[in-house]
């Protein structure tokens, strides 16, 4: 349904003969306006754009089928001639709209009724192109944190990290960011919105950055939690679980679920594990032109949730004097399933008993490797059902590359993410290889580097 179409639908479900509009973000998405102080007048008959002196020329050019007027100074009495003209009797305004507006308004529109209404409504459903913007913000994101890596250590602090991932983003094509960026480490991570301090940070600390890029003014919202060096078994208890949480909730979540249900779920998830009372916030919110839109994953918002629609995914725990763990994912609803946003995830802890498993995508292929005590790997590869061991004392080569000098082998896991396979680094690990695509290559320690199994994986 084009724009326009949804603009009459909304007014005539809403009873309304006119819509007054101030949020800088609806007057873009409506207008493709792109300066400010300015406003849209709509009615059944016309559109208006007004603004003063400094942004006429721009809106005539930006906003296409809008009629431009100086308002000079004199908005409601500007209003009130545009309403006289289209026999306006309710004009509906924004949550925004201030009571000193509305007396100035109703100053000179003694016959008119002013109405809030919820105009974002028209927001909710994305369009491919504001999917696209979405997805780019969060790319931004993504490679600012993986930037961030390599600088988290003990004896850094909070604020010195939130520069470096700022300036990332910046430096990788962010506008600005989403909202002020946390990093709450070590017993501040029981802060669910704890902004970065001059706290130092500590070996044993779990630190939970949350942070977001803008893109043609599109949002993203992304939550990672992080270890540096050994955390305790509660820390690690906790870490499992919200990402357990998360996993479980993107995995049922679709076209036609009810918002406060979704909500609903992961909280009886976590209440398996006792933990659902240290849950303490919705578990998630719409983005796009605004970092949080609705519909909202919260108990109070029982919308349906469509095609088309952006939720957050943002699950957390949070033990006073033990710290917390958030990880929130963006995703878009689909009718079978959502897409999420391709984006860097960095799984804390090991395995079971220290033992990783890889299925190729077919089957055919199966790689379970782990820790030897020269800390190489070892290995079972089985390829159509043949069965072969062998050990690394010098690790694992890629088809582009020695990347075993930025990896810890005993912080090594694997995570399926869409049918490709995402070598992950754990705690303060990383891969410094930027290739577009590595293949994974087993080796015998007395075999002078001979693949004996290699399966293709995603760069970093």
């Amino acid at each position: 349904m084009l724009l326009k179409d949804r603009i009459s639908d909304f007014m005539k479900d809403s009873g309304l003969d006119a819509v007054f509009v101030q949020k800088n973000e609806n007057c873009y998405y409506i207008s493709r306006f792109t300066g400010s102080d300015s406003f849209l007048f709509l009615t059944k008959d016309a559109d208006y754009l007004l603004t003063d002196s400094r942004y006429t020329e721009q809106a005539k050019q930006e906003a296409v089928g809008f009629e431009v007027i100086n308002h000079a100074g004199k908005l409601p009495s500007v209003i009130a001639e545009l309403a006289q003209k289209h026999k306006v009797k309710r004009i509906g305004v924004e949550s925004p709209f201030s009571y000193s507006a509305y007396l100035s308004f109703s100053a000179v529109m003694d016959n008119v009724e002013f109405k809030v209404c919820a105009l974002d409504n028209i927001r909710q459903i994305k369009t491919q192109e504001e999917l696209k913007c979405i997805a780019e913000a969060c790319r931004i994101s993504d490679e600012g944190f993986k930037k961030t890596i390599p600088y988290i250590k003990p004896g850094v602090t909070e604020r010195e990290l939130m520069a470096v991932l700022e300036s990332s983003m910046l430096l990788e094509g962010s506008e600005g960011k989403s909202f002020d960026t946390i990093v709450a480490s070590g017993y501040r991570g029981a802060y669910p919105h704890g902004t970065a301090t001059d706290k130092v940070i500590e070996s044993g600390d779990l630190i939970t950055f949350d942070f977001g890029a803008i893109y043609k003014g599109y949002h993203s919202d992304i939550t990672r939690t992080v270890a540096v060096g050994e955390i305790s078994d509660q820390q690690q208890f906790m870490y499992d679980k919200v990402l357990g949480c998360v996993e479980y909730i993107e995995g049922l979540l679709k076209a036609g679920e009810t918002a406060s249900d979704v909500d609903h779920l992961a909280r009886e998830y976590l209440k398996k594990f006792s933990l659902d009372s240290y849950f303490t916030h919705a578990l998630g919110h719409s983005v796009g032109l605004e970092i949080h839109e609705a519909p909202v994953l919260a108990p109070r918002d029982h919308s349906v949730l469509m095609v088309g629609m952006t939720e957050t995914v943002e699950p957390g725990v949070y033990i006073s004097g033990v710290g917390g763990v958030r990880i929130e994912d963006t995703v878009t609803i689909e009718k079978d399933g959502v897409t999420e946003e391709e984006t860097f995830q960095i799984i804390v802890g090991k395995g079971d008993e220290n033992t990783w498993r890889v299925e190729s995508p077919d089957g055919s292929q199966t790689l379970l490797f782990f820790m030897n005590e020269k800390q190489g790997v070892d290995f079972v590869a089985i390829t159509d059902g043949e069965e072969t061991v062998g050990k690394s004392s010098t690790g694992i080569k890629t088809s582009v590359g020695d990347f075993t000098s930025g990896l810890t082998y005993d912080d090594i896991s694997v995570k399926r993410i869409n049918d490709s396979y995402n070598l992950i680094g754990a705690k303060t690990s990383y891969v410094e290889n930027e290739a577009e695509e590595m293949t994974l290559s087993f080796i015998k320690e007395d075999a002078d580097y001979e693949i004996i199994a290699s399966l293709a994986f995603s760069a970093l």
